[in-house]
């Protein structure tokens, strides 16, 4: 249980100031909010009090909004300590600390200091049961509110008392454990811990299903697996993510159709800090059985493994599915103007992608009007959108938890200034290096190889918009005007393009007034400043296991077990010229073979893209 005490100041406008006693010296904290523009600050304690300050709050809403202190980088899964809740322009705190009493089986009761007049919510998560909620008023007074679970609970779960105007106001919560009669402790619940996990009793959308372990079952050991997800570079497709897990079965174990379908969620563990992270989530697609005689019982089997894209892009559009068809429209699904982060959030909730396995990003401009055949899919209309903001740039991808997380072009442009803005995003750079410049807080790369490839050139390129300003179809006479090209990258290797994007949903730019059409002359201004001379490209980058004990192994460990798609990675490796060279994760290769009972064999080769390609904002 933390020791830590917390205690929060807001000025009422701008800046929110936590001060954290009985910190653990070298240890990093974090504070961050939910207001419509909040922030996020992390600082490591020196000694037993440290001082978190997030400013730059703009928001103008006065709706209640949370600030969270925990321990780690923000947003990040573990280890909340404290929380409260404060109202754009009001200095007072809500309040919300209380006691806590778990029966051992289905009741839990909070005790607290209510404020009067205020509505609240006592809501309890757990992986039988699923969300149980108790809405009440507060009377001023010292208040005791029971809430009686529909079953009794298994593993462990949470409890929170929120605020009734939004899903971002956890005043507190407390973690339990089944059938143990407690208090609970702060915090929220750890990941489960194993390579393999299947939920073999929810639906396949649950987004908070209950697992259950299946690397470690008796007489169907699983030696390992291999996921691979995102793409091979920024000029390609995101495509569905895949995943592999092998196993020797030799009772039957896995001979059950019923296991098709089901969600699958892979895991890393590291053995540095003793915890399990999760790498990759989908679906089991397929089971493949090698069957060998020559040993009673015994067989090969092999899970294939699909990423949730795979999902979106077997939903066919459906009648129900957009916006009311205008009057004149048949047999089509209509989207109506709109921001292209609001079309994206439409398009995931008419295939009920619930909001917790789902990131989207704000993005920067509106989308024309569109209709789509009831055989074109939903995939592909969230494609189209992203491809709006910024082809190539703008993406769309699996990430690590199995969530559909939707970037617009700051998120490249300027990584770690979008995470400050208060974005949903755990963005992380990462440091590797070799030989001796595999100092602390960089992992060691194990193999490297790169070239200078000249189809990454660009020397020619156009986009245009499927409507003009007034809504009608893109004259083809103006797409002469929006062609870009750089005659002494035509000079040197000739025409290179290929990359061109016709027809895109772009209405305008939501930040300023740029037609769809200025907007796609500015696509074609960037990749000519960017991509029309060679840049150097990694072939391959990999990590791999360390000995826990070894001085290299803590950088290393956290890299390959955290890493994710859209994270930036520096890179020095002297003797190919490289000094902490930056480059962006545009997608992962994950190999996990059992080794030993303290660690793993884990590679991860990560596919990079230069940094370099994006030394020119044209937007700015």
């Amino acid at each position: 249980m933390p020791t830590e005490t917390i205690s929060f100041v807001y000025n009422g406008s701008n800046e929110i100031v936590a001060t954290i006693e009985n910190a653990i010296p070298s240890t990093t904290y974090s504070m961050w909010n939910n207001f419509p523009s909040g922030s996020s600050v992390s600082d490591t304690a020196t000694g037993s009090t440290l001082v978190l300050i997030c400013s730059d709050i703009d928001g103008d809403i006065g709706a209640p909004y949370d600030v969270v202190v925990q321990i780690g980088s923000p947003h990040s899964a573990n280890d909340y300590i404290g929380a409260t809740v404060f109202a754009k322009g009001s200095t007072s705190e809500y309040v919300g600390t209380g006691t806590w009493e778990y029966d051992g089986a289905e009741t839990i009761e909070l005790t607290f200091a209510s404020e009067s007049g205020v509505d609240y919510f006592l809501q309890a998560t757990d992986t039988v049961s699923g969300d149980s909620v108790v809405p009440f008023t507060g009377t001023g007074e010292l208040m005791t509110v029971p809430l009686v679970l529909a079953s009794t609970p298994g593993g462990d779960y949470f409890y929170a008392y929120l605020l009734v105007d939004g899903d971002f106001t956890t005043l507190e919560n407390r973690l339990f454990t089944a059938g143990a009669a407690s208090t609970g402790v702060r915090g929220n619940p750890n990941f489960y811990a194993g390579r393999v996990l299947i939920a073999l009793d929810d639906g396949p959308l649950e987004p908070y299903p209950t697992w259950t372990r299946y690397d470690m079952l008796e007489e169907c050991r699983c030696p390992g697996f291999d996921c691979e997800t995102g793409r091979q570079s920024e000029l390609d497709v995101t495509d569905t993510g895949t995943a592999r897990v092998y196993f020797n079965d030799r009772n039957g174990t896995l001979n059950d159709g019923d296991l098709v379908g089901l969600q699958i969620m892979l895991q890393l563990y590291n053995p540095v800090t003793d915890e399990w992270h999760p790498r990759w989530r989908g679906h089991i697609d397929d089971i493949n059985y090698e069957v060998h005689p020559s040993v009673a019982g015994l067989a090969t089997v092999q899970m294939e493994c699909v990423g949730i894209f795979d999902y979106l892009g077997g939903v066919t559009m459906l009648p129900t599915f957009g916006h009311t068809v205008p009057d004149g429209m048949e047999a089509v699904v209509f989207y109506e103007n709109q921001n292209v982060d609001d079309r994206i959030i439409r398009l995931l909730d008419n295939a009920r992608i619930a909001s917790s396995m789902r990131v989207v990003f704000t993005g920067n401009v509106s989308l024309n009007e569109t209709s789509y055949d009831y055989d074109d899919v939903i995939l592909q209309a969230i494609r189209d959108a992203a491809d709006a903001e910024f082809p190539g740039i703008a993406n769309v991808y699996e990430d690590r938890f199995g969530r559909v997380v939707f970037h617009g072009r700051f998120a490249r442009f300027d990584p770690e200034g979008t995470e400050a803005s208060g974005a949903n995003w755990d963005f992380n750079r990462w440091y590797a290096a070799t030989r001796i410049d595999v100092t602390t807080g960089v992992a060691q790369i194990r193999e490297f190889s790169y070239n200078r490839p000249r189809a990454r050139i660009i020397n020619s390129y156009v986009a245009w918009p499927i409507a003009d300003e007034n809504g009608d179809e893109f004259p083809r006479s103006r797409i002469k005007d929006l062609i870009r090209t750089d005659s002494a990258s035509i000079t040197r290797y000739a025409y290179r393009g290929g990359h061109d994007a016709p027809g895109l949903l772009i209405k305008e730019n939501i930040n300023n007034s740029n037609t769809g059409a200025e907007e796609c002359g500015l696509f074609g201004d960037f990749y000519i400043a960017n991509y029309a001379e060679i840049h150097e490209n990694i072939q391959r980058v990999t990590l791999k296991s360390l000995h826990p004990d070894d001085p290299r192994a803590a950088a290393t460990w956290d890299a390959m077990c955290r890493m994710d798609i859209s994270d930036g990675m520096n890179l020095t490796v002297s003797e190919a010229g490289f000094t902490d060279t930056p480059y962006f994760i545009d997608g992962l290769s994950v190999q996990c073979r059992a080794l030993n009972p303290d660690f793993d064999h884990v590679e991860v080769t990560p596919n990079l893209t230069p940094a370099a390609y994006y030394a020119t904002d044209v937007f700015s």
